[in-house]
């Protein structure tokens, strides 16, 4: 991997100077995509994803208006949005895994859905016209397995049955603050929140 980035980049192999940066890039960029990927391990057919986006992350190191991440001690800045067009490869290979396990007559629990953590940050004060900027709203994707919420625990949570209640279901812990979660077109607020040793689990009802 190491040295399909340098080739691409023009960096000779024999100049060591930047490996060390560029292995944390590399690093940081494999755990992302498998994150992504629900927790399971980038495939060959997808390494050429961690290439191009760790392409990107190097040629943007140092530039403007770039979200700041710390990765063993070395503090990289990058887009949150790097792998946007690689979004419907991803999805395509999980697709094809689900299919594959579902021929295989298994009964897994898949992480192929995208859902956005929503957080909304408040505008900016203008002291010039006294007035506050419009709210955004920011979009950390995962994937995840989504289902109907049970019965049983909707009786637990709500004590009575609750149109469109899901249970979405991280691969690992959601560890940022946020306000939502949007699924397709709806948006979502959290009624309870678990987390396991290493999965997290929301029991989420439709904002009407």
């Amino acid at each position: 991997m190491l040295e399909d980035v340098k080739e691409l980049l023009g960096i000779a192999e024999d100049d060591k100077t930047m490996d060390t940066r560029l292995n944390i890039i590399i690093a940081a960029t494999t755990k992302r995509l498998k994150v992504l990927l629900g927790g399971l391990d980038v495939p060959d057919d997808l390494k050429y994803i961690v290439t191009d986006v760790s392409i990107m992350r190097f040629n943007r190191i140092g530039s403007e208006g770039l979200s700041s991440h710390s990765v063993e001690g070395e503090s990289l800045s990058f887009a949150s949005n790097d792998f946007e067009p690689y979004l419907d490869d991803i999805q395509s290979y999980l697709n094809a895994q689900k299919r594959s396990d579902k021929g295989k007559g298994e009964i897994l629990m898949r992480y192929d859905t995208p859902v956005y953590f929503q957080k909304t940050i408040s505008g900016e004060y203008d002291p010039n016209t006294g007035n506050y900027g419009e709210d955004s709203v920011d979009e950390t994707l995962r994937y995840a397995s989504v289902m109907d919420t049970s019965i049983k625990t909707m009786r637990l949570i709500y004590g009575e049955i609750r149109q469109g209640s899901l249970c979405i279901q991280l691969q690992n812990h959601y560890k940022e603050p946020f306000d939502r979660i949007r699924v397709g077109d709806r948006i979502y607020t959290v009624d309870s929140s678990r987390k396991l040793r290493i999965k997290h689990t929301f029991v989420v009802s439709e904002v009407q």
